[in-house]
């Protein structure tokens, strides 16, 4: 039970900042408003998950190695082999930065009054896309940009660091996190898809309100989570060094 909670601690907050990404839901929205809204809506909601799902469990392998507790890994794992150490302190710390880093740019580059905000390339043309091709665009909004790349990265490490061994980052641990993971990250998406695809059209005046909330108000909401999870893993990347060293 104690390592399943450990599991659910170490995912709950990236996959959360995960699903909080305005950018992606728009490109969402404009496709759940489009002629093909139903099988465009469930390819968006398959290739994000997807994505999310290989990329954890790529981290997830990779950083399983950097807990090794055997001879001379304290230079990486603690000294121990039960904290995590310096390399995964840096990159916590460093991720945490580049969300500060964001967060300025979403200040800069902030709609002025009067004018709309202005649509990024990736999303320009994304209703008219035939669905393989817009769950791929979906997997790469899940996973290449800089926020959850990095929220990923965080959570799989905190997962690796979890089921080091001896319990290893193989077992029911590794699929319980990643799929929680990917359920939580995903449910800004799976929610409005869901709701095209049981109520129809009737769901269509809702997901319009939506996307003008979030064509005026988008840029608040990544500023204060680009904030908030800079500040929490700056904080959980110098305690993992303060600790390895």
């Amino acid at each position: 039970m104690s390592t399943a909670l450990e599991v659910l601690g170490a995912v709950l907050a990236p996959a959360t900042g995960v699903a909080l990404s305005p950018l992606p839901l728009l490109g969402l929205l404009l496709v759940l408003g489009s002629p093909g809204a139903r099988a465009g809506g469930v390819a968006f909601a398959v290739g994000w998950a997807a994505g999310l799902a290989a990329l954890m469990s790529l981290v997830v392998v990779a950083g399983s190695g950097w807990f090794d507790p055997g001879p001379g890994s304290g230079a990486v794992a603690g000294v121990d082999g039960s904290e995590p150490g310096v390399a995964v302190g840096l990159v916590t710390t460093v991720v945490g930065v580049l969300f500060w880093v964001l967060a300025a740019r979403q200040v800069q580059h902030r709609p002025r009054p009067g004018h709309p905000a202005e649509l990024p390339a990736a999303l320009r043309g994304l209703a008219s896309l035939p669905p393989p091709r817009v769950a791929l665009v979906a997997a790469v909004l899940g996973t290449v940009n800089p926020k959850n790349l990095g929220l990923t990265i965080s959570a799989g490490l905190g997962l690796a660091d979890v089921l080091a061994p001896p319990a290893g980052p193989g077992g029911a641990g590794a699929v319980l996190g990643t799929g929680v993971f990917v359920l939580v990250g995903s449910l800004t998406v799976l929610v409005p898809v869901t709701a095209l695809v049981v109520t129809g059209e009737a769901a269509q005046p809702a997901l319009r309100a939506l996307q003008a909330w979030l064509d005026a108000h988008g840029w608040v909401v990544m500023l204060v989570l680009f904030l908030v999870l800079g500040a929490q893993l700056v904080g959980d990347g110098l305690r993992a060094l303060a600790v390895a060293w």
